[in-house]
């Protein structure tokens, strides 16, 4: 189980990606790419 921390940084991280992921295919749309492992 982790901390709420570990999960506040976890999700900036993710957040970071998707922002990424975004910039590279603007097809996707909100929502689409979570609970996607890249």
């Amino acid at each position: 189980i982790s901390t709420f921390s570990e999960q506040i940084v976890s999700a900036a991280l993710n957040l970071e990606e998707l922002q990424n992921y975004r910039e590279k295919f603007p097809f996707l749309k909100d929502g689409d790419d979570f609970g996607i492992n890249f």
